[in-house]
């Protein structure tokens, strides 16, 4: 397959691979507080790609569609929730 590079809206499997953090590979942190700055950085770019902020709590797995997430920290789950659907849609799929 060619590599129609970045311009096309293709990712790489190297840039893939490298964006799995340590949260995503070890579910036992997911109730340690964590900076919540990444995950609004990728929040506010799902919303500026259309999504509401209840589509987003309801994509999240939240019960109800509000999305709760404090601006200072977040527990590692959530951050890792955010980053994966994120990774899901820059990708150009549907979770």
């Amino acid at each position: 397959m060619a590599d129609l590079g970045p311009e096309c809206g293709e990712v790489s499997i190297e840039r893939a691979i490298l964006s799995v953090s340590a949260a995503d590979c070890h579910p036992d942190i997911d109730g340690r507080l964590v900076c919540a700055k990444e995950t609004w950085r990728l929040i506010n770019k799902l919303l500026e790609e259309g999504f509401t902020k209840g589509e987003l709590a309801k994509r999240l797995g939240r019960k109800y569609p509000a999305l709760q997430i404090r601006k200072d920290k977040v527990t590692a789950k959530t951050a890792r929730r955010v980053r994966q659907f994120h990774r899901i849609i820059m990708l150009g799929g549907q979770p």
